[in-house]
């Protein structure tokens, strides 16, 4: 029994960390594969007011997109670029983002909506056997609509995380965290 002891001690204090995905459908069920054909991707921030250093989030986010769209082959072509004003993603109307998808040369098959709306670490402290947890958090609302007929094909909240109890994690793996919620958020082919 004294060997166990340290071994559960030092096993709680190592901290074990685990991912969570929760992917929440819209109103509407897919209604055509997410992925294929050629995409402008619109993508914008939609941080709550006291959100700590939203330009180097911003930065880290953009970086995400970028490797995610590189790396995983979802469109044959994309396009991507940042919205801004009030609540970025949400600036630009649906008929404004399908008429800027028709007039691309070569034509758009898509117009996929990224709104970035949590993007850090978590820290949480107890009173208790488990002093502190935290985790890496990334929450995405990711939109498709088809360019040909305006209609949106796709409408998805991930919200990701990744950590749990004595886990305690800064900003390092946030890129890489953001892609896989983004992995999460395109449906399978």
């Amino acid at each position: 029994m004294k060997r166990l002891i340290p071994l559960l001690l030092a096993t709680m204090l190592a901290g074990c960390a685990a991912t969570t995905v929760n992917v929440y459908p819209g109103v509407l069920p897919d209604a055509a594969p997410a992925c294929g054909g050629a995409a402008l991707v619109l993508w914008g921030p939609a941080w709550r007011a006291n959100q700590k250093e939203p330009a180097a989030r911003e930065a880290i986010a953009d970086l995400a997109l970028r490797q995610f769209l590189a790396e995983n082959a979802c469109f044959a072509a994309t396009t991507l670029r940042r919205q801004v004003g009030d609540r970025a993603a949400l600036a630009l109307a649906d008929g404004e983002a399908i008429a800027e998808a028709r007039a691309a040369v070569p034509p758009l098959d898509k117009v996929v909506l990224v709104r970035v709306e949590e993007l850090g670490p978590l820290v949480n402290l107890h009173l208790g056997l488990v002093l502190v947890d935290g985790a890496t958090e990334v929450r995405l609302r990711v939109r498709i609509l088809a360019v040909a007929t305006g209609a949106v094909t796709h409408d998805r909240a991930v919200h990701w995380t990744n950590g749990g109890p004595y886990v305690v994690k800064g900003v390092a793996s946030l890129q890489q965290d953001m892609v896989e919620a983004l992995k999460a958020g395109f449906p399978a082919r």
